[in-house]
């Protein structure tokens, strides 16, 4: 007969370590519960009852406040005027838990979630509050979290909204949720952002916003000043301002004037002729869309669009040039395209229209002379497929050209 060995050595040591899994569903037992409750939080007209061990050995602020009682056997009363009753719930679960779903919840009550975090320093849901917010962020709850982000210093947050807003800035500099955000956070969005979005377009979000806001109108003039205005024309400024009377007519017209002369001498002219490729890193040209920002500083990757959306590739030169031609090198396949300029990100003329066209590798297009800030690429072959461009080129050239397509 043969017996099984058990090493007994193992075993007792096995048994000796144990672990009551319903430790914690009882602990959690206890959030909201009477039973030897000795702290209560009044929040509108609802009382919350609590336990001072459980909230002081889990929050440094909660411990300093209850060392300080006299009568530790007398039941305190703690009376909160911020934020919801939703949040501080969710709170004291996280509390007594360790566990909070942000999934289902608004953005308002995840705020103020992150508020009660900062409030009594719970490092550790502090943390899983701007991971959720950084994950979320979108081009419709954007500004409500740049709010929130602003309002308690979070700067990685607010790197990540404002990036956001440059990546969808159309969309967002029209929404309704715009004119919510707070004085602070739009002083970020000029300063940060409006270097990457058309002069016009920021302009007229701000207008909007100041409309909205007419509480904050003692930092209208400072506000407008991150906005190049020299570059937009004097009838649309005047439109936009005069009949709403935001700001006093005489501190609007010298911020345009100083920004006049504080200008460098090539964009007092009207236009310039440049002397070469416009595309390179001295002109701090931008893309808009269609590819990284700062790709014509650093030429990394490509330039490229989906067909069939409402996506192209846009670029900002920064100023008004006279061009007449562009060389771009296309990915390879077969390609169609057309390309659109403007001087105002409004009013756009196309120049070039090799919509119907089968084109391949280099494309070198001449256009008569045309004054040009924006440009603007829009790819319709490959249908469905992606329209890449491996390099642009923009330039004004004085030899006689043959033009294929004339857009007059």
């Amino acid at each position: 007969m043969q017996f099984e060995i058990i090493d007994n050595r193992q075993t007792a040591a096995t048994m000796s370590k144990v672990q009551d899994t319903s430790l914690l569903t009882q602990f959690a037992n206890l959030l909201l519960n009477e039973s030897y409750s000795d702290v209560v939080f009044h929040i509108g007209g609802d009382n919350l009852p609590a336990h001072k061990v459980v909230l002081a050995q889990r929050s440094p602020v909660f411990n300093a406040m209850f060392l300080q009682e006299d009568d530790e056997t007398k039941k305190r009363s703690i009376t909160l005027t911020e934020p919801s009753l939703e949040a501080f719930k969710l709170f004291l679960q996280f509390v007594y838990t360790g566990v909070i779903d942000f999934e289902p919840l608004e953005i308002d009550i995840v705020l103020g979630v992150f508020q009660l975090a900062i409030t009594y320093q719970m490092s550790q849901l502090e943390g899983l509050t701007v991971n959720h917010l950084d994950s979320i962020v979108n081009a419709q709850n954007v500004c409500d979290i740049l709010n929130g982000a602003i309002k308690f210093e979070q700067e990685t947050l607010i790197a990540h909204c404002l990036e956001q807003v440059k990546s969808d800035f159309s969309k967002i500099l029209n929404s309704e949720n715009f004119k919510k955000l707070s004085t602070k956070a739009v002083k970020h969005v000029l300063k940060d952002v409006a270097l990457h979005v058309p002069d016009l377009i920021t302009f007229r979000a701000f207008v909007e916003w100041m409309k909205a806001n007419p509480s904050e109108s003692t930092h209208f003039p400072e506000l407008l000043k991150h906005i190049k205005l020299d570059s937009i024309a004097l009838f649309e400024l005047i439109n936009a301002v005069r009949p709403s009377k935001l700001i006093d007519a005489n501190d609007f017209m010298d911020i345009v004037y100083q920004q006049s002369i504080a200008s460098t001498p090539i964009c007092k002219k009207q236009f310039d002729y440049p002397d070469g490729n416009v595309l390179t890193p001295k002109n701090d040209v931008r893309v808009i869309s269609g590819g990284a920002s700062a790709f014509f500083i650093n030429p990394t990757g490509t330039l490229k669009h989906r067909i069939g959306s409402y996506e192209n590739i846009t670029i900002d030169l920064k100023r008004r040039y006279i061009l007449n031609s562009f060389v771009m090198k296309l990915a390879p396949g077969d390609k169609s395209y057309y390309i659109d300029v403007s001087t105002d990100y409004e009013h756009w003329i196309r120049i070039i229209d090799y919509s119907k066209y089968t084109c391949r590798s280099t494309q070198k297009l001449h256009f008569n002379d045309r004054a040009v800030r924006y440009l603007r690429i829009s790819g319709t072959a490959p249908t469905n497929g992606i329209f890449e461009i491996m390099r642009l080129e923009a330039s004004y050239t004085e030899k006689n050209c043959v033009f294929p397509f004339r857009a007059e």
